[in-house]
């Protein structure tokens, strides 16, 4: 039952942050747009499935690395010393590591309120630009 209890907690908040984490991605975009004005949807959404694949096969090749290092034998029964450390591996490192992913957290000031701010002044901004008269080119 706690491992149950474990795991639904870990999916939970896995779930969570896969939302939080594609809700940051559209807020950079308006935010973007906001400093810039330009609306850049298209390189950030694929920069973060770039990232996603690269993180992937990164993780893969460090997972294979730290294996052996702690003394894995394929095939094998695996010594007790071994076996600590793919405990460690599988649950407290990557525990401590998303603790860890929470503290650039702490300089995210993108609030709700903010996020309408400016929401509202890109408004205002494209409303500007549409009254505008077109100028006339003279011949």
């Amino acid at each position: 039952m706690p491992v149950m209890i474990l795991s639904f907690l870990a999916s939970f908040g896995g779930g969570v942050s896969n939302i939080a984490q594609t809700s940051m991605l559209a807020d950079c975009v308006e935010y973007g747009e906001w400093k810039t004005g330009n609306r850049a949807e298209g390189m950030v959404f694929s920069t973060n499935i770039f990232k996603t694949k690269v993180a992937s096969a990164v993780g893969g090749a460090v997972g294979g690395y730290i294996l052996s290092a702690v003394g894995y034998v394929p095939n094998q029964i695996q010594s007790h010393s071994t076996l600590i450390w793919i405990a460690l591996i599988f649950t407290i490192i990557p525990g401590i590591l998303c603790l860890l992913s929470l503290v650039p957290l702490v300089k995210y000031e993108l609030t709700e309120k903010r996020y309408l701010e400016i929401l509202q002044d890109m408004k205002k901004r494209s409303s500007r630009i549409k009254e505008k008269p077109a100028m006339k080119v003279s011949s």
